[in-house]
This record gives structure tokens, C-alpha cells and sequence, in this order.
């Protein structure tokens, strides 16, 4: 039997000002291991993230995802908060 290894990865970015961006991404995978009697899975990812530049070495970012496992009851969630520190 054959087996596959399928993943897409799709980005959108929006600059909504000179210091906001707004990225946008999803990611599917999914795996057929070829082999009788296993499951194939399917996985889909999506984020929305927002960054604000501070100044030219401090970022803020917001980022929340969604995550929808093959064989999983529930989404997982989650947001989080970042600080970036650029050193030059």
C-alpha cells in the first residue's frame, strides 16, 4: 500500500497602518499511512495575529488560534500576548 504526507499552508497579511499588521493563516494537513486497518487524519490550524511596532526594536502581538485535531471532540483555543525584543 502507499502512503501520503498532505500539508497546505495558506498566509494573508494586511498592513493596516505603518506600525499594524494583521496576519491571517491556516494549515491543513493530512496523512494516509498506507498501511490496513489505521485511520487517516486530518488537521486544520487557524491564527489571527495583530503586531504593533512600538518603535524600531520593541513589537506587542496578540495572537489567537484554533485547532481542530482528526479524532478530537473539542476545538482547542487559545490567545496569547508577546513581547518582541529585536537585537541589533
Amino acid at each position: 500500500d502507499n502512503g501520503y504526507d498532505f500539508e497546505n499552508v495558506m498566509t494573508l497579511t494586511y498592513e493596516l497602518s505603518d506600525k499594524i499588521d494583521w496576519e491571517n493563516s491556516w494549515t491543513l494537513t493530512s496523512v494516509d499511512s498506507g498501511v490496513s486497518g489505521t485511520d487517516n487524519t486530518t488537521n486544520n490550524y487557524l491564527s489571527s495575529a495583530f503586531s504593533y511596532e512600538l518603535d524600531n526594536q520593541l513589537d506587542l502581538g496578540l495572537v489567537a488560534t484554533i485547532t481542530d485535531l482528526d479524532g478530537a471532540d473539542d476545538l482547542d483555543t487559545s490567545l496569547n500576548f508577546n513581547v518582541g525584543y529585536r537585537l541589533r
